[in-house]
């Protein structure tokens, strides 16, 4: 499974916003791939922004509005905290429960920047700084807390740009 956690700052296109993007390894008409089939924000304003990026995918009908705290997302320097407390549905036999992930980078910085074509028609475009990380991954009901694997942590500018705006 492959998460992405984004802790948005004040002066992002909606305002401030934590949002969690759950990717599972699924079987595709192309292969197995990850998958975004979760989205879950704590922001009503982006809602219609999520839905249209979505779009094609599982999770165009699967976006969680969170209350502020449910979803909590720290980031400070090189570590990331990111938990939430409510169930996240990815399919009819697969939910997250509530549970929580400690990123700690380590090692130089490195620079980043890329594209990715998205099934919505969107167009991601990402530039940033990142290091590697070592993941504990925190499942407070069963008291089991473990490493998961490699992560990275960093700091990005992301750019959205839809169909119409997308070269051919």
């Amino acid at each position: 499974m492959l998460l992405h956690f984004y802790h948005l700052d004040k002066n992002s296109t909606f305002g401030a916003e934590d949002v969690l993007l759950v990717h599972p390894w699924l079987e595709t008409p192309k292969g197995y791939a990850y998958v975004l089939s979760a989205i879950v924000t704590d922001n009503p304003k982006s809602l219609d922004f999520w839905a249209k990026v979505s779009r094609n995918s599982p999770a165009e009908r699967n976006i969680m509005l969170v209350e502020l705290d449910e979803l909590e997302i720290r980031v400070h320097g090189d570590t990331q905290f990111a938990a939430w407390t409510v169930p996240i549905k990815l399919t009819d036999t697969c939910t997250i429960t509530p549970s929580c992930l400690l990123v700690k980078g380590y090692g130089k910085f490195k620079t980043t920047s890329y594209s990715i074509a998205i099934p919505s028609g969107y167009t991601l475009k990402i530039q940033g700084n990142y290091v590697k990380a070592f993941v504990t991954y925190l499942h407070p009901s069963s008291k089991y807390s473990g490493p998961g694997t490699d992560g990275i942590i960093g700091a990005a500018i992301m750019e959205f740009h839809p169909p119409e705006n997308n070269p051919s």
